[in-house]
């Protein structure tokens, strides 16, 4: 599904992850975990909600309930700067 977050081969995306709110009622996490630690203040792309760094190789967007869709817009993204992910996982909070 997704090798990297960034702006490998273009940098004018957005990228929308869509969720059924009736599955996540009381929101979803967002994780992305990348195959080596991140720079110390990474370039992540813009979102409407803010990405909390949980380890040096995991990124989460909480979208809390009633939001059932994360825009990451590359738009004005360094051309050719990505982190190459691992893992998504996107885990509904109980």
């Amino acid at each position: 599904m997704f090798d990297h977050i960034g702006a490998r081969y273009f940098p004018g995306l957005i990228f929308r992850h869509t969720f059924n709110p009736k599955k996540i009622p009381n929101g979803v996490d967002v994780r992305f975990t990348f195959t080596k630690p991140l720079p110390d203040a990474p370039i992540l792309p813009r979102a409407k909600v803010n990405p909390q760094l949980i380890d040096s190789k995991t990124v989460v967007y909480r979208l809390e309930s009633g939001q059932d869709f994360l825009e990451l817009d590359y738009r004005l993204f360094p051309d050719g700067l990505h982190y190459r992910i691992d893992r998504y996982e996107a885990v509904p909070i109980p």
